[in-house]
Parts: C-alpha cells; structure tokens; sequence
C-alpha cells in the first residue's frame, strides 16, 4: 500500500507541475482528475469495505497427529460488491506446545463469499487456535485502508495415537492391593461389616441384636463389599513436543484399554503454572474427551514439577533437535 501512495504522491506532484508550468487546457483536467480520483474510489469501495466480514473455523472438529486437516477461513461480503484488496492476519497457536506463528493471507477481487484453506500444522499434538489478528480492507486504488473488528477464533485438537497397552498388567496389581470396601447397596449377606448406632428409618433386619443388648441401645450392621478402587494414570506433563507425543499416546492407549475392560480410571497431573492438582475421572468416551482436551490445552514447560517420572536424559537431548 505505502508504493501506491508513493506512486500517487509522484503523479500528482506531476499533474501539478504540469498545470504550474503549462497553460494548456489538459494540464488542468488532468489536475483535477489526479485529485478527484481516490474521492470517487474511496466513496464507491466504501460500501464494501464496510460490510465485509472475516472468520475462521477448523473444516474437521479434530485430527490425529499427523493428519491432514486445514483451516477455513470465510470472507463474506454483505454488501454484494467487490472488494479490491484484503488482508487477513492470523494467529496460530498449538497450546501444548506453545509455538506460535502469524500468517497472512490477501485477496483481491472478492464479491461473493470466497473460502480459503491453510493447512494446519498436525505435527506435534496440542489444541491449536485459530484467531483472526487484523483485518485491513482497501479501496479500489489501495490509498486507503479500513480496519475490520477481529471474529471469534476457532479450535481443532490434534489426538495422540492409540498403541499396545505394556503398563496395565502393573496398574492392575498396584490397584488389587488396596482394595476398598463400600456399605452394599441394599444390604444382604457380606462376610464383611461395619457396625454404627441405629437411625430412625433404617432396616430393622439389620440391627445387631446381640450386641444391642450388651450396649442397651440399638446397634446397626452394614454390610460391607470389597470394589475395585479405580486406577490412576499419572501424567508427566513436562517435556519438549516429542516427549509429550509418547507421554500422550502412552496415556490416551491405557485409557481406551481400560474402557473396553469397563475399568473406572482417573487421569491425574499437575498444572505447570499454577501446580495445581488435575484430576479427571474417566468413566466414558464423552469424559476421556474432555480429559484430553484439558490436557492437550495445559502448557507443557521442558522442566518443571510432575507426578510421573520424568523423561531420560536420551529423550531430552532429543528435545534439543529441530
């Protein structure tokens, strides 16, 4: 744009020389053309430049890594008129990681809605964000510009893959021993009880009447039963983004294991700013989405506090690669 104002500036410097130093009719309508020429385009662009609309959103609602997915990015005219020129900056962010870069995009020409595709990057998982930066529309001539208001951003997850589960005969033994034992559900027979004062209201067929009477006050029995505690995956929420691929399909793998065996699970790891606690229980598809996509959105440092043991010294001098 500053080249065509240049340009213009010379051609009107032009013009008026010509009209300083001639007398000729010419000189005179070609000055007045010089200056009335970006009025008339500015004035019949305007409608345009003022209705014209950008946004952005994924084309597939997630990818695994590696995938091919791209971003949509919409340019929508109200006005029914064209647009010379448009410039679209975007904001692109993986979260995870926390690598960012700015894209821009031009159009010229655009009287309908038009649809742009850029590839997103699906190399390293993370939810990467999409955002509309800055928005520049110009006339016909390009001598003025007209800044658009920024439109919402739009989300894609990219998913770690699923492998062989090696660690879950380990999660079964650590959870066998510490069983738990919970008040059975409608009584009955148990080998294993737990004794508390009666309540109003509670079954009379479960009170110890022995023991009442030893006490003079009613003594109720609770039958007790041994369940499976559910087991908790740690997390080592630290590393660069080849660590955290391996961490995320190691942990994304065990999860839809457990699911097939309809073994209940918690997620656990700790939020690398804050250090506080995550904790997700996973008991279904919906619920193992909504983990990964609060893990997949937690920055993830390449030092810092975890749950889980850290990465090897061979992972990390891998980090240090491009």
């Amino acid at each position: 744009m500053a080249r065509r104002q240049i340009f213009y500036c010379l051609v009107l410097a032009g013009a008026f020389f010509l009209q300083v130093y001639t007398t000729l009719y010419l000189a005179a309508f070609l000055l007045a053309l010089t200056l009335a020429l970006p009025l008339v385009s500015l004035v019949m662009s305007l409608p345009a430049m003022t209705g014209c609309r950008v946004r952005v959103a994924a084309e597939t609602p997630a990818v695994p890594r590696g995938g091919e997915a791209c971003w949509a990015v919409d340019v929508e005219n109200r006005r029914r008129l064209p647009l010379a020129r448009i410039s679209v900056w975007l904001r692109l962010e993986n979260r995870l990681t926390g690598r960012e870069e700015t894209r821009r995009v031009r159009l010229s020409g655009a009287s309908s809605p038009v649809r742009l595709r850029l590839p997103a990057d699906t190399r390293h998982c993370g939810l990467l964000a999409c955002r509309v930066e800055r928005v520049q529309v110009c006339d016909g001539l390009g001598l003025f510009t007209w800044s658009r208001r920024r439109g919402p951003g739009a989300l894609l997850p990219v998913l770690p893959h699923a492998g062989e589960a090696e660690e879950l005969p380990r999660l079964e033994e650590e959870a066998a021993r510490q069983p738990v034992l919970r008040v059975r559900p409608g009584g009955g027979a148990a080998e294993d009880y737990d004794l508390r004062p009666y309540r109003p209201g509670d079954p009379v067929r479960q009170i110890h009447w022995k023991l009442s009477s030893k006490r003079e006050e009613l003594v109720l029995r609770e039958m007790l039963e041994t369940v499976r505690p559910p087991l908790e995956l740690k997390v080592c929420h630290v590393g660069g983004p080849r660590v955290m691929d391996r961490e995320l399909d190691r942990v994304y793998t065990q999860c839809l294991t457990l699911l097939e065996r309809q073994r209940p699970l918690v997620v656990s790891w700790l939020q690398p700013v804050t250090g506080e606690l995550r904790r997700y229980p996973v008991g279904g598809r919906r619920e193992l989405d909504r983990c990964l996509e609060a893990l997949l959105s937690d920055p993830a440092p390449r030092e810092g506090a975890s749950l889980a043991p850290p990465a090897s010294g061979t992972e990390r001098r891998e980090e240090g690669a491009p």
